[in-house]
């Protein structure tokens, strides 16, 4: 039973006992202190993929070692993205790319490379529209299905669904079941997408990784840096930690 499964049978107990209590005057209070918390609730589980409100969602990964799991959204970027790509080779670090079908439409070169480089590749929607969270299981597939072809003409096999910004909803775990995806979250947020001070966000990134620790940059278009400028300070600190990156299990 997922989490939001028993916060409606509870929202359900506390609403019958509230009309028990409804000649008492009580009634109605305890309506709709039920409705608010039922409420903030959802609201909590659409945003926060770690609670696995409504779909079972992988945010880390039991540690080996000192292994971390960088993945980036947005993506294909052009240049951003070609940097990035140098970046990580020059460095001996793999990552994990969620990109756009739509960009990959107009960028394919950019997909191969990052096959070539030894990156894992995940599906992050075919367009990334800020009206997903509202659609039902065939509207998710809709998104997630067409992205998943395009990337096997380009000799990917996607194993991975990231949901724009995180967002879930009721109806995405019928779609993943249905395209065979497995939902990845995040061990934690670096904000990289807002924030413009390089050395505060890589101090926030070192504060906060551990053996195991799923995070993200992105290297589509942001106001905050760039992740090729983050990339440049993080992966050499990282590297001196002890830490090594490396790609999402298959």
């Amino acid at each position: 039973m997922r989490p939001f499964e028993r916060s409606w049978r509870l929202a359900l107990g506390g609403l019958i006992l509230s009309l028990g209590l409804w000649g008492t005057g009580y009634g109605p209070w305890v309506a709709g202190l039920v409705l608010l918390v039922l409420g903030l609730d959802f609201v909590w589980g659409v945003w926060d993929p770690k609670r696995g409100y409504f779909v079972e969602t992988l945010n880390r990964l039991e540690p080996r070692g000192k292994e971390l799991y960088l993945t980036f959204d947005d993506g294909p970027n052009g240049e951003e993205t070609t940097q990035v790509l140098g970046l990580l080779e020059q460095y001996g670090a793999k990552a994990s790319f969620f990109v756009v079908g739509q960009k990959v439409k107009d960028q394919p070169e950019l997909v191969r490379a990052m096959v070539q480089g030894g990156h894992e590749v995940g599906n992050h929607s075919w367009s990334h529209s800020g009206w997903i969270n509202f659609s039902n299981a065939p509207g998710w597939q809709r998104e997630i299905a067409p992205t998943n072809q395009l990337l096997e003409s380009l000799g990917v096999v996607p194993r991975y669904f990231r949901p724009p910004v995180g967002l879930t909803n009721p109806h995405l775990g019928a779609a993943l079941e249905a395209t065979g995806m497995t939902a990845l979250g995040w061990s934690f947020r670096t904000q990289d997408w807002r924030e413009t001070n390089l050395e505060k966000l890589v101090e926030r990134i070192l504060a906060r990784v551990e053996p195991g620790a799923v995070f993200l940059l992105h290297d589509g278009p942001h106001p905050g840096v760039a992740a090729s400028k983050v990339l440049a300070v993080l992966l050499p600190r990282l590297l001196a930690q002890g830490y090594f990156l490396t790609p999402l299990p298959h």
